[in-house]
């Protein structure tokens, strides 16, 4: 709160609107569902196995394909979160890839 001379003003912590994509530039998780939006990965990182990270996060793929952290790129390209994007690539473990999204959750109005 900051006073001024004769009034007070209350500052308001405004939230960023939640993004939520179209098909066409949606996250289509290996032998999963289709993700829309930061909510949409939050939940799904509660659920995901351990093939399916593997499969999003690794460098290299098993069929040599190069890999990357699609989560962290799709986060950054898409949904134009560069501060979420850098949290899942530091995030090696699906515990810290949903700690990482759920507190950039906390900066949208959801």
């Amino acid at each position: 709160m900051r006073k001024t001379k004769n009034q007070t003003i209350r500052k308001r912590n405004k939230k960023k609107p939640l993004v939520i994509t179209n098909g066409a530039v949606a996250f289509w998780v290996y032998q999963g569902p289709i993700l829309r939006s930061l909510l949409d990965l939050a939940k799904f990182l509660e659920i995901i196995t351990e093939e399916q990270f593997a499969h999003h996060t690794q460098r290299v793929r098993p069929d040599g394909r190069a890999g990357g952290n699609d989560f962290a790129r799709w986060v950054a390209d898409i949904i134009q979160d560069k501060t979420c994007a850098s949290a899942l690539l530091r995030a090696k473990t699906r515990s810290a890839a949903r700690v990482a999204v759920r507190r950039a959750l906390a900066r949208y109005d959801v």
